[in-house]
């Protein structure tokens, strides 16, 4: 789990939540931002390692467009 401020961010659902806990305060949404990217990196390198490429995905990400607004 991962904790900020005494608070487990995993039992906020949305960025509402996020931000009725935190409001604006700047190193909260830093801290959020970061870990987003923390995890990002972390996966991208998890689907490289699988044997998948940037090309991939982003093949994939432009089929999903298309399947999503047709």
């Amino acid at each position: 789990m991962v904790e900020y401020r005494e608070v487990e961010l995993e039992d906020i659902n949305t960025l509402d939540e996020y931000f009725d806990i935190f409001g604006h305060d700047r190193e909260a949404v830093k801290y959020l931002i970061n870990l987003f990217l923390d995890q990002v990196y972390d996966l991208q390198e998890f689907l490289e390692e699988k044997g998948h490429t940037a090309e991939e995905f982003t093949k994939w990400q432009k089929q999903k467009e298309t399947q999503s607004y047709h």
